[in-house]
């Protein structure tokens, strides 16, 4: 797979989507798309690990991370932030399967990961679990 063209494609699909929506965040998921594409599509994350996403207004760039491993179908990603939708404008656990967290107010998932890696812990699992998190909050909530 060539992890560059892969990230022009999303970076095309991040505009595409959030265009039809007439809504939602660019700037944050255009720049994390190497981030994002490396964790999922390197070999870096492997099968039990979790990742939790802080920044849940990136929710453009993590759907279509999901729809690129075949976790929802790509002509899903024409529906966010649409009334119904699944694909709102951040991610919501249980509604679409590879989402871990909920998210909305930044600074909140740094704590959402520490108590999922103690969980893992007391359970002996051995995974990995990575938190995304954008600059802007580490200002913020429990951070």
């Amino acid at each position: 797979m060539d992890l560059n063209n892969l990230c022009k494609e999303i970076r095309k699909e991040i505009i595409e989507i959030t265009y039809e929506a007439q809504s939602g965040h660019t700037a944050g998921p255009l720049g994390a798309v190497e981030q994002y594409v490396s964790l999922y599509f390197s070999g870096i994350l492997k099968e039990n690990d979790k990742i939790i996403i802080s920044n849940g207004h990136y929710a453009p760039l993590l759907y279509i991370i999901l729809a690129h491993k075949g976790y929802l179908e790509k002509s899903k990603l024409k529906t966010l932030r649409k009334f119904g939708s699944a694909l709102q404008g951040h991610p919501h656990r249980g509604d679409i399967q590879g989402i871990e967290n909920t998210s909305g107010p930044v600074g909140e998932g740094l704590s959402q990961a520490i108590g999922v890696c103690i969980a893992s812990n007391l359970d002996k699992n051995n995974n990995q679990i990575y938190c995304l998190m954008g600059d802007g909050e580490h200002d913020e909530g429990n951070v």
